[in-house]
């Protein structure tokens, strides 16, 4: 996944960029001039977060991190408004500050435990989730030459759990093991909230807050995801 998310950021980061030091006229290189429809790629990455979690869900910051690529169809609404649509797929991760933590079902309720065996030395420890998301913005742009416009944009995001699973490295006996599990962990199948960027070009910051919780309610932790990040895009 990394050199997936390395190769489409470098792609898209030469896309945008070549579109910001061209030199020619506008009227030659403005291609959406009078386009009511645009269609582009995105790519967001970010580091994941979690407020009024419990100490045993604190996580590492640089650890965490997460992207999300897709594709997206932006409706010219105004001179400078337009209404964007789109659908992406988004790999999010919590790494605990605490490498030794463990995730755990019993009797229908989340056990969070940190396994103090003297002969395991733990190296890292995180829940890796996967949505399939459905972004609506309302965005505005100060140029009709794109490269070089300011652009905000706030709006709505919902998503479906596609994939959840815990990953654990650890050294026993002079050898390193990686254990994985693959299950809900008590985890709501749908999540939702606001998102805003500001940006220039092809480049902007993005920020998103979840209007409900990670897990499921009295089954889990009071843990609501936020994020912070960049967003890559061709348009």
């Amino acid at each position: 996944m990394k050199k997936i998310f390395f190769f489409l950021s470098f792609l898209l980061f030469a896309l945008a960029s070549g579109a910001q030091t061209t030199t020619d006229s506008l009227s030659k290189h403005d291609e959406y001039k009078g386009r009511h429809l645009i269609r582009a790629f995105r790519l967001d990455l970010y580091l994941n977060q979690l407020s009024d979690q419990p100490g045993a869900l604190d996580l590492r910051t640089w650890g965490s991190r997460g992207g999300a690529f897709g594709h997206y169809s932006h409706i010219k609404i105004s001179k400078k408004f337009y209404f964007t649509s789109g659908l992406c797929i988004a790999f999010d991760n919590y790494s605990f500050s605490a490498k030794n933590t463990n995730l755990s079902i019993s009797q229908d309720s989340l056990l969070i435990f940190v396994d103090r065996d003297p002969e395991k030395t733990y190296k890292k420890s995180k829940l890796s989730l996967t949505y399939l998301d459905a972004p609506l913005e309302l965005r505005f742009q100060s140029k009709r030459y794109w490269p070089r416009a300011l652009k905000l944009a706030i709006g709505f995001k919902a998503g479906l759990l596609l994939k959840s699973m815990t990953k654990v490295k650890f050294k026993e006996n002079d050898e390193t093991i990686k254990e994985k599990e693959i299950r809900d962990f008590n985890l709501n199948r749908v999540r939702y909230g606001l998102t805003a960027r500001i940006g220039i070009g092809g480049l902007s910051l993005y920020g998103y807050y979840s209007l409900n919780k990670l897990f499921k309610d009295n089954k889990g932790p009071e843990a609501t995801p936020f994020l912070v990040g960049i967003t890559i895009s061709s348009f």
